[in-house]
């Protein structure tokens, strides 16, 4: 679940691909090593109270780090970060409650489908639709051709939190250009992600404090807790920003497009949970759809602009 929009990504040179692309893989394993470490915390602090947390001690950092400044902002530009920070607490909470009853995998690929549907929606290239296509067929294979049959077997729940976790990425990415526009660096994200820490409040803090405070060991929870929010999604995100400091933009989309291949072998490995072929070929589709997607979008971007540059 990237919280990154590269359509805002701050300028920088591609001055060490082969770097950079490690970089930009090694920030989606820690995200999903994240994402995968926090629901073995379910079991005591409960889903909301997990999530909570997790977007508390995020904020916390990032406002630290960042100090983001407040002064000079007009009602629209706030109306913008706080649906930016809503979209971030409901990608956050859905998810979490999504990966409580469905594999890793699926979920991360489900999920995948709100960025993949904004950059089909934007652009009315025959190839988009052919990428929609494609994406829907991975999705049917997901849900409807599994070991368990219609439905696969999967928790009808479940999958219906990871569409809307993809509605909410959708919106996140919607709201992030315009963000990207009001605050510097990491300041947008800071403010978004406090945002989002109250939006849960109400749903996630009886929950968390009561998991902490029951807890033998409260000290090493809340120890655990704040080593998932450092992986996913802090350390994540700047390795994010640092990739994309030297690789193509295009090029790390395309990497991101790997991102519910990863989720899937870390749920293998850290949860213990196997695809039936159907759902890994599903998988695959929706990886070469959002891949495809990128490239053809870059490359018609890189055309246009060289077209402009010729006439002019």
């Amino acid at each position: 679940m990237t919280q990154l929009d590269i359509s805002t990504s701050p300028p920088g040179r591609a001055t060490a691909p082969a770097s950079g692309a490690l970089i930009a893989v090694g920030g989606i394993v820690v995200l999903q090593t994240g994402v995968a470490c926090s629901e073995k915390l379910f079991d005591h602090l409960g889903v909301s109270g997990t999530a909570w947390l997790r977007l508390l001690i995020a904020a916390a950092l990032l406002l630290l780090f960042a100090r983001p400044v407040l002064s000079g902002k007009t009602l629209r530009q706030w109306s913008t970060v706080l649906l930016l920070g809503a979209a971030s607490a409901g990608m956050t909470l859905l998810f979490s409650a999504a990966i409580a009853r469905i594999p890793l995998g699926i979920a991360a690929t489900v999920e995948f489908l709100g960025p993949l549907a904004v950059a089909v929606l934007a652009s009315r290239k025959p190839v988009h639709g052919l990428c929609a296509l494609l994406a829907g067929t991975g999705v049917a294979l997901i849900c409807f051709a599994g070991s368990g049959g219609v439905g696969g077997g999967l928790d009808y729940t479940g999958l219906a939190l990871a569409f809307a976790a993809a509605a909410c990425w959708a919106g996140y990415i919607v709201c992030t250009r315009v963000v990207g526009e009001v605050f510097d660096g990491y300041q947008g994200l800071a403010v978004s992600m406090a945002v989002a820490a109250l939006v849960v409040t109400p749903v996630g803090f009886q929950e968390g404090t009561t998991g902490l405070l029951d807890s033998a060991d409260p000290v090493l929870l809340l120890a655990a807790v704040t080593g998932v929010a450092l992986l996913s999604p802090v350390a994540a995100f700047a390795l994010e920003m640092t990739a994309l400091r030297r690789v193509p933009v295009r090029t790390f989309g395309i990497l991101t497009s790997l991102e519910p291949a990863v989720a899937a072998v870390a749920g293998l490995i850290l949860l213990h949970q196997s695809l039936g072929a159907a759902q890994v070929a599903g998988l695959v589709c929706v990886v070469a759809a959002s891949a495809a997607a990128t490239w053809a979008d870059r490359t018609g971007a890189a055309e246009e602009t060289h077209t402009n540059e010729e006439l002019s």
